[in-house]
């Protein structure tokens, strides 16, 4: 979970040091993509490692 927070501010400093407005918006909307991407990969990650312990339980 960490890894993904970690990835996700990483982004988000990339993308304040942008300047221009065309810049920013293909930042902006780079970052919001792939925050939903790594957030969503560790929610599933997280989703599958409870029911493998369910499972194996």
């Amino acid at each position: 979970m960490t890894v993904c927070f970690a990835s996700a501010f990483h982004t988000m400093s990339i993308t304040r040091k942008a300047t221009t407005s065309h810049a920013l918006t293909i930042r902006t909307i780079t970052f919001v993509l792939f925050s939903t991407l790594s957030i969503g990969l560790c929610l599933v990650g997280f989703v599958f490692r409870q029911l493998h312990i369910t499972i194996a339980a």
